[in-house]
């Protein structure tokens, strides 16, 4: 806050919605600021840039981000060396006259990157800046998780930082970049051990900046053709059903130029259309970080009737025809998760298990029926029930009062006929009027 805004500093103070300090800047302090953010990094041809991870899609096109910003030597670190798109790319970066020396080797591993190192100090100018791009997936519900799976997620994350960082930390680098993700905010259905590894780079982007070295942690959502949801299709059009539109190279590109010139720690870069994201996202209405943002999608107003729309439809329509607005909004979920637009292509009868859904789409499908019923559904919800008629009955023996709440008058005795009225807020009443007028 300015000095001049002092009594609202204390105001928010109050309200104990902060993390940390509260920090009051003078009018000079936000003028250094300023210049510091116009300023951005520099980016020199005598200096040496590099990139770990730096032969898959990500690593490239943040080596095409340094080339535009004039940077003329280039080292790409990976476990395997360059093949197919990423070795033609390399060789047109040299035609160009950047000098790209690519170098095998694991990160984590401590005798490897000190290796790395010694063959960068003796073949190339002074390394100037840091990016952290490596980074393996290995999904899996908890339940199917191990300690080996965890490891071998962590080790490039947790293991790979801390080694650049000993390795680079002398040569007091403009910048130290740790591609994080999404993941370790958020969390991702399947992803624990990854949405884990992420969170240690986003706090050892703290501690480095307690060094005296400008490091900063990118949160991406999903790249378009690079990244990790690169030739999963199903995981794109699953996101896009939930409101994330990848991001191009291109502006990929521009996201880096503008973050690494501003004097932060972390930021989150994502495409999200927030509105349809906090409502498939299981629990995110109820995580204060992301208050400020839903509230300003306006997601609090107007979705509070859209999560029980289907209990209203079910409360409101007439016995005969509860089961079947239960059925179709299942079906319908199942087709949103599995990524197809309508249920035709899926049948009631058969295991989705054998019809394409995974693990993942599984947590995702039962988060989905969790918050439109607003009853909290097992975790093994589609192992113990894998076909949609067994969800259907399942969830039908836990909404018996539901499908049996709004009977005709005279199924009730005089008293009970309008108790349930009591029951109701301002917007199911409106509909129930609105149904005895159509």
């Amino acid at each position: 806050y300015k000095m001049e805004e002092v009594s609202d500093a204390f105001r928010y103070m109050a309200q104990a919605k902060h993390t940390g300090k509260v920090v009051l800047t003078t009018g000079e302090a936000k003028k250094d600021e300023t210049e510091t953010k116009e300023r951005g990094v520099e980016i020199r041809e005598d200096k040496s840039y590099l990139i770990t991870g730096g032969t898959g899609a990500l690593g490239m096109e943040t080596a095409r981000w340094l080339i535009e910003k004039g940077a003329k030597n280039l080292v790409l670190t990976g476990r395997r060396e360059p093949s197919g798109e990423a070795a033609a790319a390399i060789e047109e970066l040299r035609a160009e006259g950047v000098n790209v020396k690519t170098i095998r080797g694991d990160v984590s591993r401590r005798e490897d990157m000190e290796r790395m190192t010694d063959e960068i100090q003796k073949s190339m100018p002074e390394v100037k800046g840091v990016v952290h791009a490596a980074g393996v997936l290995d999904d899996g519900v908890i339940r199917e998780q191990n300690r080996e799976r965890f490891r071998a997620v962590m080790r490039p994350k947790v293991d790979g930082a801390w080694n650049l960082y000993r390795s680079t930390k002398y040569l007091n680098p403009d910048f130290f970049v740790l591609f994080s993700s999404i993941a370790s905010i958020t969390g991702s259905a399947g992803q624990s051990n990854y949405a884990a590894a992420n969170a240690f780079m986003d706090a050892f982007a703290v501690y480095g900046r307690t060094k005296g070295v400008k490091t900063i942690a990118i949160n991406w959502g999903p790249w378009k053709n690079s990244g990790m949801t690169s030739g999963h299709e199903k995981v794109k059009t699953r996101l896009e059903n939930f409101g994330i539109t990848a991001i191009t190279p291109e502006e990929g590109r521009k996201l880096i130029e503008t973050i690494t010139a501003k004097d932060i720690t972390g930021v989150i870069a994502i495409n999200a259309d927030w509105k349809r994201y906090s409502s498939a996202l299981y629990g995110m209405k109820e995580n204060p970080f992301f208050s400020e943002i839903i509230a300003a999608s306006g997601h609090k107003e107007k979705n509070h009737a859209k999560e029980k729309e289907l209990l209203n439809k079910i409360n409101l329509a007439p016995p005969e025809e509860k089961n079947e607005i239960l059925l179709a909004y299942i079906n319908k979920f199942t087709a949103t998760v599995m990524g197809y637009d309508t249920p035709d292509n899926i049948d009631k009868e058969l295991p989705l298990m054998d019809q394409g859904l995974d693990s993942l789409m599984a947590v995702e499908l039962r988060n989905l029926l969790t918050d439109s019923i607003e009853t909290e559904l097992p975790v093994s919800l589609l192992f113990d029930y894998p076909t949609i008629n067994d969800i259907f009955n399942f969830i039908k023996s836990q909404l018996t009062e539901s499908l049996q709440e709004v009977q005709y008058k005279e199924d009730r005795t005089e008293e009970e006929t309008f108790d349930y009225i009591d029951e109701m807020d301002h917007n199911e009443l409106l509909n129930l009027i609105n149904k005895e007028f159509e």
